[in-house]
């Protein structure tokens, strides 16, 4: 079962156990390849993802950090934070046992980093990979000055057909609509797609499902209550040249 996908010049980390494999690049701590044993990805990449160095990954689970989406101050600097084009230390894999790999990464503060966001830090990406595929983010402020951050697992997930997708656990959230600018909507039911969607939605609790005709994915978190919905429709996806 085991995958090594082609990224390159980029450093990756290959893991595999009875339970799943998994690829893992330095350059961002991206997961850009989950698979389970006897089952197809759960995660999308793009056939045409940039494998360069400061590159974003099209694909996978990026990190945004420390801010999502545009910076609040400065739309000069990078969208989603430096986190996911830096080059990340491996600090450890460790087997816990036969179905069970936990590889963990470290982002430091540096001269570079302070060059875009003036804090010091340390960030840790732990990552499990068995017969589910865990991520847990640690933020440490390691200097004198307070800082604020927003963040976010910008996850890829690989279904059959846009058309079919329906997403379950957000009924009757609040949702701010990107696409059309506006505060204050109210999910009922189920969420479908039929053109570009780019929703937040605050106050979520427990799973949220994603059914696509042939499988369900589940996305669990702790420490957090907002899911961001993304779907670029073909369109918008069309002017993406990843």
């Amino acid at each position: 079962m085991g995958i090594s996908i082609n990224t390159g010049k980029l450093a990756q980390i290959s893991v595999e156990n009875s339970a799943a494999c998994a690829v893992i690049t330095l350059q961002g701590a991206q997961v850009v390849h989950y698979q389970r044993e006897g089952e197809a990805p759960l995660l999308w990449l793009s056939e045409t993802a940039i494998f360069e160095e400061g590159k974003a990954i099209r694909g996978g689970i990026p990190i945004c950090w420390p801010w999502f989406g545009p910076h609040p101050q400065d739309k000069n600097l990078p969208n989603h934070g430096f986190a996911r084009t830096s080059l990340w230390e491996h600090v450890s894999t460790v087997e816990e046992n036969a179905n069970t790999t936990v590889v963990r990464l470290r982002l430091q503060s540096n001269a570079q980093s302070r060059g875009v966001w003036p804090h010091d830090f340390t960030l840790e990406l732990t990552v499990r990979v068995g017969e589910r595929l865990e991520l847990a983010l640690s933020t440490s402020n390691t200097g004198e000055s307070s800082f604020e951050i927003t963040q976010a697992l910008h996850s890829y997930l690989k279904v059959d057909a846009i058309e079919t997708v329906k997403v379950k656990g957000l009924d009757q959230c609040r949702y701010f609509d990107k696409v059309n600018n506006t505060d204050g909507n109210v999910q009922v039911g189920l969420l479908g797609f039929e053109e570009e969607t780019d929703r937040i939605y605050a106050g979520v609790s427990g799973a949220v499902e994603v059914l696509d005709g042939t499988r369900s994915l589940f996305v669990t978190m702790q420490g957090g209550q907002s899911v961001v919905v993304w779907n670029p429709a073909e369109a918008l996806a069309n002017t993406m040249k990843d």
